[in-house]
């Protein structure tokens, strides 16, 4: 069976975080190595320095049959641009029980700004909504 589309958009979830906490996190009384930790500047920030890109990415893969897979990951306004720009119109019609090959023209594909970092996450959001797509065809 083909994929007919691949669409990915962003989401905002609830915090699991209560908004009166009994204390206050280890995430900002104590300090937390971090890879921006040797700049004084940032040495108490916590993850004040993380992206500011809160939204969960949601991919969905859809089925010539209109059947669908969902993946998600974070970092959903770069994310959604890779899969929806760039990776969605070209692989569309492929085989979406090919995952592994899918895997790997999405690692190919990302070669131009290379298939580390925020592309991780686009391949990532793609391969689970493949995976979980494949679950459900085989029922």
């Amino acid at each position: 069976m083909k994929i007919k589309s691949i669409k990915a958009l962003g989401a905002k979830f609830p915090s699991p975080i209560s908004d009166n906490p009994v204390r206050d996190s280890w995430r900002w009384v104590d300090h937390v190595a971090t890879p921006m930790s040797r700049y004084p500047r940032f040495k108490r920030e916590g993850l004040l320095w993380a992206p500011p890109w809160e939204e969960t990415s949601v991919c969905v893969v859809t089925a010539e049959d209109g059947t669908f897979g969902v993946g998600m990951t974070v970092f959903s306004t770069p994310v959604n641009s890779l899969i929806n720009d760039h990776f969605a119109p070209l692989l569309g019609g492929e085989n979406c029980m090919a995952i592994e090959k899918i895997w790997d023209m999405m690692f190919r594909l990302a070669s131009p700004y290379s298939a580390a970092g925020i592309a991780s996450y686009a391949i990532t959001a793609v391969d689970l909504a493949l995976w979980d797509l494949k679950a459900k065809l085989a029922k």
